[in-house]
């Protein structure tokens, strides 16, 4: 039997470990934060839940302007942040169900990669050896060494807000 060491549990570490297992590998899925990468935990999500609610106030307030409805729309930030952190909670637990029903052995933890066909998770000592290693650790956002780049925050600091900045400028929106 093939042994798979893939690092990085996003969605191409994952699906890709699902995949390996369902054909007879033995696949070891090492991932150092959280399964389902950086889409449900830092960014597609996280956008697509606060642009539901910036829509929501919108409709709400043209409704009111129109005098359909008779109300101001109040948020709570932090209640929205909250009530996303739980969802990604509950999606990672299915995420995390769905891999290890595959056959997958899913291993929390920082990977180091050793010259002898091992991985070893670093303050651990676990090693896995492979036959075959992926590395499907994604990608992190640069801030650029411009003038107020000191005071820049990225998708990975918004749910630590705790109000919605008076300005904001976004720079960048690729994907």
């Amino acid at each position: 039997m093939v042994k798979i060491v893939i690092i990085g549990a996003g969605p191409a570490g994952r699906f890709a470990s699902m995949y390996a297992a369902e054909a007879g590998a033995d696949v070891t899925l090492i991932e150092k934060s959280h399964i389902a990468g950086k889409c449900l935990n830092q960014a597609c999500m996280v956008v697509c839940a606060f642009n539901d609610v910036a829509r929501h106030i919108q409709d709400s307030r043209n409704l009111n302007d129109l005098g359909i409805i008779k109300s101001d729309v109040e948020v709570d930030f932090e209640m929205i942040t909250k009530q996303i952190k739980e969802s990604q909670k509950k999606i990672r637990k299915i995420s995390e169900q769905e891999t290890t029903l595959c056959g997958v052995d899913y291993v929390r933890g920082v990977a180091e990669v050793d010259a002898e066909n091992k991985v070893v998770i670093v303050n651990d000592d676990d090693e896995y050896e492979y036959d075959k290693l992926l590395i499907c650790t994604g990608s992190n956002p640069h801030i650029p060494n411009i003038k107020g780049a000191e005071n820049a925050f990225t998708y990975k600091d918004v749910l630590k807000l705790k109000e919605v900045p008076d300005d904001l400028v976004i720079i960048g929106g690729g994907s």
